[in-house]
């Protein structure tokens, strides 16, 4: 067969929750997919790091545009009409308008369905017309959690249950569990400016992410226990309204804020938090979830998404 695969979103260095699962998928997938067949990997630049290092039987397409928008409608459209592959993989992106007839298509949440208010109109509109792409016109539909699959019914209920398969995610078991240095996380610790207890928190600083609720929360815990609060991840949708809370908090001075946060300090993080808090409003899924405890971090989830499924 000939299989093309959408690189697009795997191929970032600073890559987060999405674009973390399509890159270790495709990393995966280069280790199983049989010599037989041939893979072609599709992205807008070309391959970084190691996402680029590739087996004989795979390929890098680099499909060039004069601009970012559309790459998927216009660009991949044109590469499928021109080229088409028997099958279509698309990990974390939404599917292209022609399309090979087997596409599978992996939606991970319908978050800006279900809370529009978090996203801008644009995001809104994009999320709606990539689903309802992939339930009219994909061959399978990939979802990580029953809860998504239940979603998809419920908001589409022309879709077949038949067609959406559910294919839980994990993580990184060479990178997250038990046997973390000390050492070098106290290392960590000291150069990130974070003192032990703390809660840790690690995801977009956005409205969906129910930081604003978080903070109030650690207020009131603050009165009566000592803890910093670390909040981990790049600002998001809403981020004003977090950012107006932290600086109302009392305890400002004890609210670190870290940005994006390395792949390679993230266990450390984990291990040495006295908790974990991921109550979220809405998940597809919350591999956070899994990498805290992996690490022996107790995980405060909230109940109505994915997360108390995991």
């Amino acid at each position: 067969m000939k299989i093309g695969i959408d690189a697009s979103r795997a191929n970032t260095v600073q890559r987060t929750g999405v674009e973390n699962y399509a890159f270790f998928v495709i990393q995966e997938l280069k280790k199983i997919i049989s010599v037989e067949h041939q893979v072609f990997l599709y992205s807008r630049e070309k391959l970084e790091e190691k996402i680029a290092q590739l087996p004989d039987h795979w390929s890098s397409n680099v499909l060039k545009t004069p601009g970012k928008k559309l790459w998927t409608q216009l660009r991949l459209s044109w590469e499928m009409l021109r080229r088409p592959t028997d099958v279509l993989f698309v990990p974390a992106h939404v599917m292209p308008l022609i399309h090979p007839k087997k596409t599978i298509a992996v939606i991970h949440d319908v978050a800006a369905l279900r809370f529009p208010k978090s996203y801008s109109l644009f995001e809104r509109w994009y999320n709606w017309f990539a689903t309802k792409l992939a339930v009219k016109r994909a061959w399978k539909i990939v979802v990580p959690s029953q809860f998504t699959k239940d979603e998809i019914l419920e908001l589409f209920p022309v879709v077949r249950a038949e067609k959406i398969i559910v294919v839980a995610e994990g993580y990184d078991h060479m990178q997250f569990n038990l046997g973390i240095d000390s050492t070098v996380s106290a290392q960590v610790l000291v150069r990130l400016g974070i003192s032990k207890p703390y809660i840790f928190f690690v995801g977009r600083l956005e409205d969906k992410k129910n930081i604003v609720t978080l903070v109030r929360a650690y207020n009131h815990f603050r009165k009566r226990n000592y803890a910093q609060l670390v909040l981990g991840g790049k600002p998001g949708y809403g981020y004003e309204k977090i950012k107006h809370v932290i600086e109302q908090s009392p305890y400002k001075k004890d609210i670190i804020e870290l940005g994006f946060v390395a792949q390679e300090d993230l266990p450390h993080l984990y291990a040495g938090a006295k908790a974990f808090s991921f109550a979220t409003k809405y998940e597809g899924f919350g591999i956070p979830v899994l990498e805290a405890q992996a690490c022996g971090a107790p995980a405060i989830i909230r109940r109505g998404s994915a997360c108390a499924e995991i």
